[in-house]
């Protein structure tokens, strides 16, 4: 029963109403937005609307400190997030917010509050859901990163590092290179002197 019209609010029509009070707020609703907006609708009813969206992945949830708010999923973006659980959206949302340089489980544990059970399930949806994939930082910590983005070189390590482990051939061949490129310098700064010292002493110039 809403407060406003004093009748019955179908679920399709709750949700629609949900759905467009989130479109209007991009940086997210409450749920204290959302218990003004349906002050009249039971608690229960909120709740299942809200559980409709996040599985059809029309919204999602972002946590900010102790609360958390609802945001718009556009609708091309929604077959994505589709079917995931509360949990799941709660666990993405701190990888995401990791960048390339991503999030490794502590930290997704403390910032999602799950318990590890949950959160090692929920990974494991998102991996083999293509939305996350897990990388070995160059301190043998497992780092999870969204999956179209490229783990920094503070994760990977950059060119010195193959697979995630040191390239000893890859260090050698840039050891032997620079040394090279040194002694040719030394080399043709020798002759620049020896050809001038020719000159002074001779008065004649050395090809």
């Amino acid at each position: 029963m809403s407060a406003d019209s004093g009748v019955d609010i179908k679920p399709a029509e709750l949700e629609k109403r949900f759905l467009d009070l989130c479109e209007r707020n991009p940086n997210g609703i409450s749920d204290d937005d959302i218990k003004s907006e349906f002050s009249g609708v039971p608690a229960q009813d909120r709740v299942a609307a809200a559980n409709s969206l996040l599985a059809q992945g029309r919204i999602k949830i972002l946590k900010q400190g102790a609360k958390l708010f609802y945001t718009y999923v556009q609708q091309e973006e929604a077959a994505k997030f589709r079917g995931l659980t509360v949990e799941d959206l709660l666990v993405y949302q701190v990888i995401e917010q990791g960048g390339e340089n991503g999030a490794w489980s502590r930290e997704i544990r403390l910032k999602s509050n799950l318990q590890q059970n949950q959160l090692t399930k929920s990974l494991k949806v998102l991996e083999s859901r293509r939305l996350v994939k897990s990388v070995k930082s160059i301190t043998n910590r497992k780092v999870y990163i969204l999956f179209n983005l490229e783990p920094s070189r503070e994760i990977t390590g950059g060119a010195w590092y193959s697979d995630q482990g040191f390239d000893l051939e890859f260090t050698e061949v840039m050891q032997k290179q620079c040394l090279s490129l040194i002694q040719n310098k030394v080399t043709s700064a020798f002759l620049m002197l020896l050809k001038a010292l020719m000159f002074v002493v001779t008065g004649c110039r050395w090809a």
